[in-house]
């Protein structure tokens, strides 16, 4: 699913002082891509994509080489396209301990192991474009009580609830929760604004925190952990004590 909001958060840290001298592998494999995208190369790129491939919500996810052919000038317009094409290998890409192979402070990330892009955090115009539309179309079918935001978040799943995060706007977060089977038209159970963010460590961990009375919740989201572990936590604790702690789903709307 997503969404990537990691999309944003790798590129939160100074990298600077932990990038390493990339080996001549490295450099023959970054050739290959960026000769690939050069291209338009499809044959030759697509070892290069690790599907699905995430997209800042609430932009679909790439899940399959079809959708990956037909939505390609989405993802690397003539922008972005010529930002790689010119790069200098030397100067524009990086690796950067075990979060793999920066380009350009972390507008593309590669996996060190396999070769395959994992992150693409630039949104283009043509993708802010679609963003645009669906948020718009989003606005008009949920419920009025939660129609004002500036960007939709995120949507988690639990075995009991479905919870929506909006930002509504800088630095405001709003927390909305249904019964598991509830459409979003309907009315919340639950609404609560003015949540904050709250970034754990380098790796990317980071939880939104909502309070409500004696009430904390905090949607935790999992980027790097073990490996069982879910890709998001409800945690629900009262005057400080922990009530509930279920694992999550990241979905879409």
């Amino acid at each position: 699913m997503v969404k990537i909001l990691a999309l944003f958060l790798l590129g939160l840290f100074s990298f600077n002082s932990i990038a390493q001298t990339l080996s001549d592998k490295e450099k023959t494999k970054i050739s290959e891509l960026i000769e690939a995208i050069k291209e338009k190369n499809y044959k030759a790129l697509m070892p290069f994509i690790s599907l699905p491939l995430d997209r800042q919500h609430p932009v679909p996810d790439i899940n399959n080489e079809s959708e990956f052919i037909y939505r390609y000038d989405e993802i690397f317009d003539d922008s972005i396209t010529q930002l790689i094409v010119n790069s200098d290998i030397d100067k524009d890409w990086s690796k950067v301990g075990w979060r793999g192979i920066m380009f350009n402070n972390g507008d593309l990330w590669l996996d060190e192991y396999n070769w395959t892009i994992k992150r693409i955090n630039v949104q283009t115009s043509s993708e802010r474009k679609k963003a645009n539309t669906l948020i718009n179309y989003d606005k008009s079918i949920i419920h009025e009580s939660i129609k004002e935001y500036q960007t939709p978040v995120m949507v988690l799943e639990t075995k009991k609830y479905i919870i929506r995060i909006d930002l509504i706007e800088d630095d405001n977060y709003r927390y909305a929760v249904w019964p598991v089977f509830a459409l979003m038209h309907e009315k919340p159970d639950l609404i609560i604004e003015n949540g904050s963010l709250e970034y754990m460590g380098s790796g990317g961990n980071h939880q939104y925190e909502f309070t409500n009375g004696d009430y904390k919740y905090i949607c935790r989201i999992n980027i790097i952990s073990e490996e069982d572990a879910p890709p998001a936590n409800l945690i629900v604790e009262k005057i400080g004590k922990e009530i509930v702690n279920e694992p999550a789903e990241i979905i879409k709307n």
